[in-house]
């Protein structure tokens, strides 16, 4: 439901603003007429100010707005924007053009009110009334909500990320050093059996090649 903050514009006050700035040339025009001549004219006088049409208690009439509040809503509300009221200035030029009396807030002839019926809102509307302040920090709340838990996954993935690649680092510093550790044991093995073959082959050189040597020179001693 839009409400509208305004001044009606009755019908017979329309056809007074015609006959007496002699906007229609016929003398015989129709109400119909001479109503929608004023309003033609109040319109380019007054600088095309927003008019809606609006219930009026039991009846439709043609509101010149001051203040619109376009959301859906069972009661007017208690709060409006100051940059979105009319400017003072075009006040006093609407009320040079036509009377400013029965000012207020005014449903809005949009279907979803009428004197006979009443409401006819959906059930997932809130008709609480509600203040601007109230609706933006209703909102500033989730969205502050959305971003704390976008917010919270992203670094909670960073963080596991973080976490998977230390360990794979760390379980590769592992391995190497295991396979370090493993190839120095098995050079070391190597050497060891090296050099005991070295040394085993060198002795019983060494042992044949001296005892060849002290039979032959036992032998050249005999001899002599």
């Amino acid at each position: 439901m839009t409400w509208v903050y305004g001044w009606p514009l009755y019908d017979q006050d329309a056809v007074e603003i015609a006959r007496r700035n002699r906007l229609v040339k016929d003398p015989n025009a129709g109400s119909d007429r001479l109503i929608d001549a004023a309003h033609s004219w109040v319109q380019t006088k007054a600088g095309a100010p927003l008019g809606f049409c609006c219930w009026v208690g039991d009846t439709t009439e043609f509101v010149y707005a001051a203040y619109v509040d376009y959301r859906d809503r069972a009661h007017p509300p208690r709060k409006v924007h100051r940059e979105g009221l009319m400017s003072e200035k075009n006040v006093y030029r609407l009320a040079r053009c036509m009377p400013l009396k029965d000012g207020g807030w005014f449903r809005h002839c949009d279907g979803s009110w009428c004197p006979w019926l009443g409401e006819r809102w959906p059930e997932d509307v809130d008709l609480r009334p509600e203040d601007d302040s109230d609706d933006e920090q209703i909102s500033s709340g989730e969205s502050d909500g959305e971003s704390d838990g976008e917010n919270d996954g992203e670094s909670d993935g960073e963080s596991d990320e973080e976490g998977d690649e230390k360990g794979d680092e760390e379980g590769d510093e592992e391995g190497d050093e295991e396979g370090d550790e493993e190839e120095s044991d098995n050079s070391s093995e190597d050497v060891d059996e090296d050099t005991d073959s070295d040394d085993v082959t060198v002795t019983d050189g060494q042992c044949s090649r001296f005892e060849a040597s002290t039979e032959e020179c036992g032998d050249c001693v005999t001899g002599v």
